[in-house]
């Protein structure tokens, strides 16, 4: 998002995610108390929400390329395209249910929160090293490229 510009957005907008901010984590960890298994995450958001919290304050245009674009052109659908789950068999993944973990105790910051942290991070650190990269220009702009894709702005 901070290039700008044309920017790869994964499935379909309403698709739904869900991630841990680590610091909600950490934070419920020291101070649970109950014990047993349990589902950590986000209640499910649509993956535009997310998008459009990284996008707050830049130029950038989404770029909607349906998730059956990406995996035939050979897009792994685990980790090709970052928080991206495109596998069909495994639509469930991002519906986890974290109720158990919310009914003891756990509580999730906002997603503009998380990102824009995030972002503060990564610029103070001067951004990914050299190579490290998990989804490179050079790839995201080939897809771009690969044919019609719905777009949103």
């Amino acid at each position: 998002m901070a290039r700008a510009g044309r920017v790869l957005a994964p499935g379909d907008p309403g698709d739904p995610m869900q991630f841990i901010d680590v610091r909600d984590l950490a934070q419920w960890l020291v101070g649970a108390t109950a014990g047993g298994l349990f589902n950590v995450v986000t209640p499910p958001l649509p993956m535009a929400d997310l998008l459009e919290a990284c996008r707050t304050s830049t130029p950038a245009e989404l770029v909607w390329v349906p998730s059956g674009r990406l995996l035939a052109a050979g897009v792994d659908p685990w980790m090709g395209v970052p928080l991206w789950i495109g596998d069909p068999a495994c639509t469930a993944a991002n519906l986890v249910d974290a109720s158990r973990a919310r009914a003891a105790g756990l509580t999730t910051r906002p997603v503009a929160e998380t990102v824009a942290d995030t972002r503060a991070w990564d610029v103070a650190r001067g951004g990914p090293a050299a190579g490290t990269d998990p989804f490179p220009p050079e790839s995201e702009q080939v897809l771009l490229d690969g044919g019609a894709a719905t777009r949103r702005r």
